[in-house]
């Protein structure tokens, strides 16, 4: 069972372990990557963040119970995380494509925008440090062997202060609106959908997502 919200626009927060342009191609990555970044939040902006999510995870639980006949699931580890340092998070990772069941590929992306609602087409990349705000799905999910949670999946990025590596959708879409001092690109419209290909391999994408924790979300 996958389900999910509309989109949802964070705070401005900084950008830690992030791969917006392209995807990372780690070990646990998979054949296609993994879009992701850890945004970290003030405690305020992390704790509202939160508390505006809290409402729909808590609906999506209580009828995934009543579907599986359960008073209580199992519950994943949450994307919302404190470090060692005292750090507030939000933990997000999109799949960078996959396959169909009919055995036809799909390829997703992630909308880039600058501080001023500009569409970026080129291949900047997008460092750790830089000051951003992320358009999010929000996917609850339950596989039976490891229970029930949530994924917050990057639709698109507003960068407002680019810290950055190396060298006919509106940024309203996703919530973004123009900054007056910030990160600014020229480019052409940038085609990116919203409602982009659901992935099907859910129970193979959890896995990383599905080791106990504790109840609070």
């Amino acid at each position: 069972m996958t389900s999910k919200m509309k989109t949802i626009t964070t705070p401005k927060g900084t950008a830690r372990y992030c791969y917006l342009t392209k995807p990372s191609k780690g070990e646990y990555d998979g054949e296609y990557g993994t879009y992701r970044t850890e945004l970290l939040l003030s405690e305020s902006d992390w704790t509202t963040l939160k508390n505006a999510i809290k409402p729909d995870y808590e609906e999506a639980y209580k009828a995934e119970c009543v579907k599986q006949g359960k008073g209580e699931l199992k519950q994943a580890n949450s994307p919302f995380g404190i470090d060692d340092e005292g750090n507030h998070y939000v933990k997000t990772k999109l799949k960078g494509g996959g396959k169909r069941k009919d055995g036809s590929e799909y390829f997703l992306s992630v909308g880039r925008f600058d501080a001023q609602g500009n569409p970026i087409k080129d291949e900047v990349l997008i460092g750790g440090g830089s000051k951003i705000k992320l358009g999010l799905k929000v996917q609850f999910w339950y596989v039976g062997a490891h229970g029930f949670g949530m994924r917050l999946e990057p639709q698109a990025v507003q960068i407002l202060e680019l810290a950055e590596v190396g060298t006919s959708e509106k940024a309203s879409s996703f919530g973004f609106t123009a900054e007056e001092s910030g990160y600014t690109h020229g480019g052409e419209t940038f085609e990116q959908t919203l409602d982009q290909p659901t992935n099907d391999n859910t129970d193979a994408e959890t896995k990383e997502e599905a080791k106990p924790s504790a109840a609070d979300f």
